[in-house]
């Protein structure tokens, strides 16, 4: 019984998990269109995806032809540069830099390319740095415990050669995060091989 319902469950797991524009180009192969009207099709469809092996041996063995297989591969590489065009570079304006040890704290701006952060000095332009995204390690949001929603006020970057970047909003004294929450949330909307956490404050 155990054995049948782990199949079953294995089975709607790999349904769910299918690329949609899979799904649609057997169902317009098998309902008879040309390939240039498929061709057509893949041309013009804006959602990204991303094929897995096991989507490719799926067209395959529904015999779709190497023609439309290859024009599939190809259009998700394009739709993928394009995306990434439109999410970079990526700013994100009055952020306090924390001071380490006996160091004040700086007021600037953090920039993201798709392979490095800056940060920009609001004073000094020789205080600025970057770091390459490959080099972060680890993000993590610190926050404090509240009675409706946590409060993280601050976000924290670490990278594999040891070194720990702290940055807040300009007005986190005063309850404010937004900009803290939206770069945790951007880096791992972006960067899936980073490791994120939450690390909360005790009372």
């Amino acid at each position: 019984m155990f054995s049948l319902f782990f199949v079953i469950f294995l089975f709607f797991q790999d349904v769910i998990q299918r690329s949609e524009i899979v799904e649609e180009i057997i169902k317009l192969y098998k309902s008879g269109l040309s390939r240039e009207v498929i061709l057509q099709y893949i041309d013009g469809y804006q959602k990204e995806y991303k094929l897995s092996a096991d989507d490719l041996i799926y067209l395959k063995e529904n015999n779709i032809p190497d023609e439309i297989l290859r024009e599939i591969i190809l259009h998700q590489n394009i739709l993928g540069q394009k995306n990434l065009s439109e999410k970079f570079p990526k700013e994100f304006q009055n952020l306090i830099l924390k001071g380490k040890f006996l160091k004040k704290d700086r007021l600037g701006n953090i920039l993201v390319k798709e392979e490095s952060l800056e940060w920009h000095d609001s004073k000094d332009p020789s205080k600025n740095f970057s770091f390459k995204i490959s080099a972060i390690k680890t993000i993590w949001l610190e926050c404090k415990p509240r009675a409706v929603e946590n409060f993280c006020y601050e976000i924290n970057f670490s990278t594999f050669d040891g070194s720990k970047y702290k940055f807040s909003d300009f007005n986190w004294e005063n309850g404010e995060n937004k900009i803290t929450t939206e770069i945790y949330n951007f880096f791992k909307e972006n960067f899936k091989n980073i490791i994120y956490g939450i690390e909360m404050e005790s009372n």
